[in-house]
């Protein structure tokens, strides 16, 4: 028996063969029933592969991209909506400062409010030094309480701020390019 021709079992079937090359293959095929299992076996393959429709032609990137515009969220198209757009995004950190200095004015009025009580109690109760420092303190970390959670707050607001603004300059220079 001759050495098997599996390497030209597939270049046989799709009729690329040629002269001696196609004599040598099939002459083995008449001899060697392994390499016909195999041929049979490529045949069938490609009998499935034909039997299924193609695959459809890939979308060009400009229809690509203008089957995503279509589908995307539209963008503030008018001046107006613009400026509320930006408006929204200023009111927050302005309410947010709003919203801190209400506090702290009712923290200061507050501590103002307990100095000033022994003042107009009974005098003969005077309030130690200890009373002061107690207030003090309590104040002192009341004040860098609120502090810290305004500046959460308007670092949150500011780092959403930046990455909305980063998307829509991203979105501008694409749709611009």
């Amino acid at each position: 028996m001759s050495q098997h021709v599996r390497d030209w079992l597939a270049a046989y079937h799709d009729g690329e063969l040629h002269g001696a090359r196609l004599a040598q293959v099939k002459a083995h095929l008449l001899e060697c029933p392994d390499c016909r299992t195999e041929l049979e076996a490529l045949k069938a393959l490609s009998m499935v592969l034909q039997e299924n429709p193609a695959m459809p032609a890939r979308t060009p990137p400009e229809r690509f991209v203008a089957q995503v515009r279509l589908r995307a969220r539209p963008s503030l198209s008018s001046p107006a909506q613009r400026w509320r757009g930006q408006a929204g995004w200023l009111f927050v950190p302005l309410s947010v400062l709003g919203i801190g200095a209400f506090f702290q004015a009712v923290l200061i009025v507050s501590y103002l409010t307990l100095l000033a009580l022994p003042l107009f109690s009974d005098m003969s109760a005077t309030p130690s030094l200890w009373f002061f420092f107690q207030g003090a303190a309590q104040f002192f970390v009341l004040n860098v309480a609120l502090t810290a959670v305004l500046a959460t707050l308007l670092w949150g607001w500011l780092a959403g701020w930046w990455a909305a603004r980063s998307r829509q300059n991203l979105l501008v220079s694409k749709t611009a390019g």
